[in-house]
């Protein structure tokens, strides 16, 4: 039987880092961060306004909130000219689907630069998208983006499997109540990631091909 996927974005499905990195470090450019502390790939996919929080602990609401509007008009706009997609991701995307099986992108990232990237590479496999900042004023957790897509589409938990690269994405996925493959080869710390005990450890994004679900 046909498996659910929902599948997270940087780190799994696109390398974004560059473009990411670049413009944290324009957005920062000038603003004491403490010493020792540095932006890098194992902050992509949380929000910015954690990230910003993560940098400057001393740092205001207002002055987060600025920094945060900066990265926004900044990055959304940018064209995301060195993002590229994964090894594999485009050809086991159209395997998945030809076979029958329902794609589903759930991202932390918000939904223009999400649109824009997925114009870009010319991603339409996907049934369905969600993105934080999708429903209302306030930004909405990974775990309740799981749980909209479950009940508005009717998909049974025991054949969804949630497919990200951080620890975030694996607690989500566990509160939502599916199972969940780690894609060890993107952002997150794989040493952590594996003492988490995800259902399925995955190397490259072809392993989703190997995948079952569990018993009805």
């Amino acid at each position: 039987m046909p498996l659910n996927f929902l599948l997270d974005l940087d780190g799994t499905l696109i390398d974004s880092a560059p473009d990411v990195l670049g413009m944290f470090e324009k957005v920062l450019a000038g603003v004491p961060v403490p010493s020792g502390v540095r932006i890098d790939r194992s902050h992509i996919g949380r929000p910015v306004r954690e990230i910003l929080h993560m940098l400057l602990p001393e740092a205001t609401p207002a002055q987060v909130e600025r920094l945060n509007g900066e990265f926004r008009r900044m990055y959304d706009n940018c064209g995301f000219p060195s993002s590229v997609l994964y090894e594999g991701v485009r050809e086991t995307l159209d395997i998945l689907s030809s076979r029958g099986d329902e794609l589903f992108l759930v991202t932390n990232k918000p939904v223009k630069p999400t649109q824009e990237l997925l114009r870009k590479f010319g991603l339409k496999v996907f049934r369905d998208l969600i993105c934080p900042d999708m429903h209302g004023p306030r930004n909405i957790a990974k775990d309740e983006m799981i749980k909209i897509i479950l009940e508005r589409h009717g998909l049974n938990r025991r054949r969804t499997i949630m497919v990200g690269d951080a620890e975030l994405d694996i607690h989500a996925a566990r509160t939502a109540g599916v199972r969940v493959a780690a894609a060890l080869y993107g952002y997150g710390d794989s040493e952590k990631i594996i003492t988490l005990k995800p259902d399925f450890l995955l190397k490259e994004f072809s392993g989703l091909l190997t995948l079952c679900a569990g018993p009805e």
